[in-house]
C-alpha cells in the first residue's frame, strides 16, 4: 500500500470515528431560551405558547424551517413522569438530575417522521428564577443535555415535545461530517493525480 494512500486512510478512519462519537452524544439544535421571549409571555415557563414562540423566532431569524405547532408529549420531574400525553409511546429514559445527563427514546413505537424537541427548565423545585432552553433533536432519538446555558443550576424538569404530521427539517450537516467529505474528496483527487502521473 502506498504511504500517501495509507495516511489518507488513517485520517479518514479517525474522522469517521470522531464523527460517529459526536453523533452519539448529540445535543441537537439549540432553538432558543427564555431570554429570547418578549414581555407578552411568561419567560420562566416552558409552556406550549412559549416553546412555539421560540420556534417561530428561530425560523424567522434563520434559513432553517424547524417543524412548528409543538404539543407536549411528557414532562419528567421529581424522579418520574408528572405529565404523559402520548399512550402510543412506551417511555423516554435517561438521567434527569443535577446539571447534566442523557435522554433516550426507549420505545419502538416512535415514528421517525415525527419531530422531537426537548425543553430544559433549571432552578430546582421551589426556587425562584431559572429560565429554560428549547432544543430540536434533529433526527436523533437519544442525546445529552446540560444546564450550562442556565447558569449550571440543577434541572427542575425536562419536557419532550413533538409536532404531529409535520415533516422534520432537513438535518444540518455537522462540521465534522463536512470535513470528512472534503478530506475524502481531496484524498481521492490526490490519489488519482499521482496514479495518472506515474
Amino acid at each position: 500500500m502506498k504511504p500517501l494512500f495509507l495516511k489518507i486512510s488513517i485520517i479518514l478512519c479517525t474522522l469517521f470515528l470522531w464523527t460517529g462519537m459526536s453523533m452519539a452524544t448529540s445535543t441537537g439544535i439549540f432553538v432558543g431560551d427564555s431570554n429570547d421571549l418578549t414581555t407578552n409571555f411568561q419567560p420562566q415557563q416552558d409552556s406550549e405558547i412559549n416553546v412555539n414562540a421560540l420556534v417561530d423566532l428561530y425560523n424567522a431569524n434563520t434559513d432553517t424551517d424547524l417543524p412548528e405547532d409543538l404539543t407536549l408529549i411528557g414532562k419528567w420531574e421529581d424522579g418520574g413522569w408528572s405529565v404523559w400525553n402520548d399512550d402510543s409511546i412506551t417511555e423516554f429514559t435517561g438521567s434527569f438530575t443535577g446539571d447534566d445527563g442523557v435522554w433516550s427514546v426507549v420505545s419502538d413505537d416512535w415514528d421517525m417522521a415525527d419531530p422531537l424537541y426537548y425543553s430544559l427548565k433549571a432552578g430546582g423545585k421551589g426556587k425562584s428564577g431559572g429560565g429554560f432552553e428549547l432544543w430540536y433533536a434533529d433526527g436523533f432519538l437519544d442525546g445529552v443535555w446540560d444546564t450550562s446555558g442556565l447558569d449550571n443550576k440543577d434541572l427542575s424538569h425536562i419536557s419532550f415535545w413533538t409536532a404531529d404530521g409535520t415533516t422534520p427539517a432537513d438535518p444540518v450537516p455537522e462540521p465534522a461530517t463536512l470535513a470528512l467529505v472534503g478530506l475524502g474528496l481531496a484524498g481521492i483527487a490526490g490519489y488519482r493525480r499521482k496514479r495518472h502521473s506515474s
